[in-house]
């Protein structure tokens, strides 16, 4: 349940820097190191209709997914016994509850301010088209050129610039920087390359964790697997079979035939034949005012920034219709109720320039040979300096001359410049010194990131042949909203491995619970839905993308009311630091969109030199 921790933030702000490492030293049993100790972790709110879930509701849903206990675990959890708990817990790992992460301004939850986007406008002529890469590295040229007159850092840990995180935001700043002979540094808090894109290489085709697939609008993605030597799959043969789904509600299997007129179906009767999992995309999509995918920052759009519940209705939709085409399976937040219309017009708009790029010839869908972690992977076998992995950090402090990045195991590097592609979920619990600027921190503290649980799954045999139906695809109103058959052989046809999807406020529930149990609560549902999948099934591999310390959540989400007031604050530089990762994107989303705003932080860092 989430807190609105005014109380504990108006305590930050009263205690001074002194007292509230003094009462560190006390609790800790140590002095307070500055900038060594992470902090606390921050819970998305979790709404069903505009308000916050009750006890009772989080029960009622345990009880009806069979996760006994969990709202016991969540009654445990609260009160001052919870928080003594909690403040053990954290202090037995290295937190500290007296040193905040950077502190939420006064009133940062009340007024709007006035948008201010005209800093960030595309770096590009077309939503998907980079700069042409030969002016740009004539720019990275000119601005090194400027770079080489300043002192040189000799230390072992100093360097030029040091990036932070070797995902693909920040692996395509380091790739540009150095290609125009920049020293370049790139340290990462997990032990592998790649961040967000996650190839799951215990099952047959490398099945995909984070980004799934891209098209040849990805233009900065494909023209870097492409220069790298990565190979690229089309997807073109097997579409059809992903685009195949059957439809479960209240446990039962309801034959599409039989939909339009189903008693469930809440649908306008001009609708009541489309599937639940079309009918919110394709009211978005004929209905769509954004005409390019930038105009989501245009100020004349700022009406807009409404819930897409509310968007939704504006369109005809019934509430019903809503809960059925969107809150069963939302692409972002936990609900219509909590996503801005104008982010869900955003996507919307991305996704025509994909198509409207399309040409003949080209595969409509790509993924990288060996997975999509292979373009990352790659990127950092590109580098001159090896990435240092298990770099957690912890805070940033600027000097006159230079930013020093502190990591939890007491490293401390040195640079002139640092790029940071840490999503904002993470990095409110980084301290800055100086600290962020009031509107820029209100961003970092209240842009939360998707939460979102995977389980990718074994079948010993095709038990959907024996419910006579053509695929194991379902849209279901149960715990697991979406499973997949994933068709990664040689054979387009074969049935490689199974996907299975968790999102909402379910994958909150799941969060909430240990994974050995979440791993048989999935299995449970499954077999519950479909009978003859009994006993086929092994779960390999499990992602929850919240509980990943170093992501918190998976892409960004912006609330009603944050894309006028925050977008354009959230990627701003501050002083030598610079921010780059999806969140920072301007016209482009996913795995386009780190890219994109990893080449904007490439560009920032040279004109400062």
């Amino acid at each position: 349940m989430a807190r609105s921790g005014r109380g504990r933030d108006a305590r930050r702000l009263v205690l001074g820097p002194a007292q509230r490492r003094r009462r560190g030293a006390e609790r800790s049993g140590g002095p307070a190191t500055f900038l060594q100790r992470p902090g606390p972790r921050r819970y998305a709110g979790l709404r069903t209709d505009g308000h916050r879930r009750r006890r009772g509701d989080w029960q009622r849903a345990a009880d009806r997914h069979g996760l006994a206990g969990a709202g016991a675990r969540r009654s445990a959890s609260g009160g001052a016994a919870g928080r003594q708990q909690r403040a053990r817990a954290g202090r037995a790992a290295g937190h500290d509850p007296c040193l905040p992460a950077q502190p939420a301004p006064a009133g940062y939850h009340r007024a709007r301010q006035p948008p201010s986007i005209d800093e960030r406008r595309p770096l590009m002529q077309s939503p998907a088209r980079g700069i042409d890469r030969r002016q740009l590295l004539q720019a990275l040229g000119a601005g090194l050129a400027l770079a080489g007159t300043a002192r040189p850092l000799r230390a072992q840990n100093r360097s030029e610039v040091l990036v932070i995180g070797a995902g693909l935001s920040g692996l395509a700043a380091a790739l540009l920087l150095q290609e125009a002979g920049a020293r370049v540094r790139v340290i990462e808090g997990r032990r592998r390359v790649g961040g967000r894109v996650l190839s799951i290489r215990s099952l047959p085709g490398n099945p995909e964790a984070g980004g799934t697939s891209f098209g040849p609008g990805y233009a900065r993605l494909v023209d870097t697997a492409r220069r790298l030597g990565v190979g690229l799959v089309d997807l073109g043969p097997v579409l059809r079979y992903y685009g195949q789904r059957e439809l479960f509600l209240d446990g039962q299997h309801v034959p599409l035939s039989e939909w339009p007129d189903h008693p469930r179906n809440p649908f306008p009767d001009a609708a009541r034949a489309t599937p639940p999992w079309r009918l919110a995309g394709g009211v978005l999509a004929r209905n769509n005012p954004l005409k390019t995918s930038d105009a989501w920052l245009d100020p004349a759009n700022a009406p807009l920034d409404i819930p897409y519940y509310d968007w939704l209705r504006q369109q005809g939709l019934s509430h019903a219709a809503i809960d059925m085409a969107y809150n069963i399976e939302p692409s972002h937040g936990s609900s219509a109720f909590d996503v801005s219309a104008l982010m869900m017009l955003f996507v919307g708009s991305f996704i025509a320039a994909q198509r409207a790029l399309a040409t003949p010839g080209q595969p409509p869908f790509m993924t990288a040979a060996g997975g999509n972690q292979a373009i990352p992977e790659a990127m950092a076998a590109a580098l001159e300096n090896e990435v240092e992995l298990g770099r957690n950090v912890t805070g940033i402090r600027q000097l006159d001359d230079a930013a020093e990045v502190f990591c939890a195991d007491g490293t401390r590097y040195r640079a002139e410049h640092v790029i940071c592609s840490i999503p904002c979920s993470v990095l409110r619990r980084l301290r800055f010194d100086p600290l962020l600027p009031p509107e820029q921190a209100r961003a970092v503290n209240t842009l939360d990131s998707q939460i979102i649980c995977q389980a990718h799954l074994r079948a010993s045999a095709p038990f959907w042949e024996q419910e006579d139906l053509p695929t194991p695809n379902m849209f279901s109103d149960s715990l697991v909203c979406n499973l997949v058959g994933e068709h990664k052989g040689q054979d387009p046809a074969e049935v490689t491995s199974l996907t299975a999807w968790v999102r909402g406020h379910n994958a909150a529930l799941l969060d909430q619970i240990p994974e050995a149990d979440a791993r048989r609560a999935i299995i449970a549902d499954i077999e519950r839905i479909r009978p003859a999948a009994k006993g086929k099934l092994e779960l390999v591999e499990y992602k929850s993308w919240y509980r990943d310390p170093f992501s918190s959540g998976d892409w960004a989400v912006w609330k009603p009311g944050q894309v006028s007031t925050l977008a354009s604050q959230v990627g701003r530089a501050h002083g030598r630091v610079h921010f780059c990762g999806e969140h920072t994107a301007v016209a482009n989303r996913g795995m386009e969109g780190a890219m994109e705003s990893g080449e904007r932080a490439a560009l920032e860092v040279l004109a400062q030199a």
